[in-house]
């Protein structure tokens, strides 16, 4: 998250880290936790920044609500077709 003491955003998320990559947005540091292995990216904090995080925030939603439809439209289609002659 945002820190602005240090003006730093510090993100584990692979994903993000490869958008931020393609807009050509690269970290100021990176750093390995030796507890839980992961890798932490740290960014210079900066307008441009918040607005490529915002888009990536964006997208991110919009493929969560795309993937719940697609669920909920195979949950519906798993029941047997109708031939038509349903009794009511």
């Amino acid at each position: 998250m945002f820190n602005d003491s240090y003006t730093l955003f510090e993100t584990a998320n692979v994903k993000l880290e490869q958008f931020l990559f393609a807009h050509e947005i690269h970290y100021a540091r990176i750093l390995k936790d030796p507890v839980d292995g992961l890798t932490y990216w740290q960014y210079q904090n900066s307008p441009r920044l918040e607005r490529i995080i915002a888009e990536f925030s964006e997208v991110q939603e919009i493929r969560r609500q795309r993937l719940a439809a697609k669920r909920s439209g195979a949950a519906h289609s798993n029941h047997a077709p109708s031939d038509g002659n349903d009794a009511a």
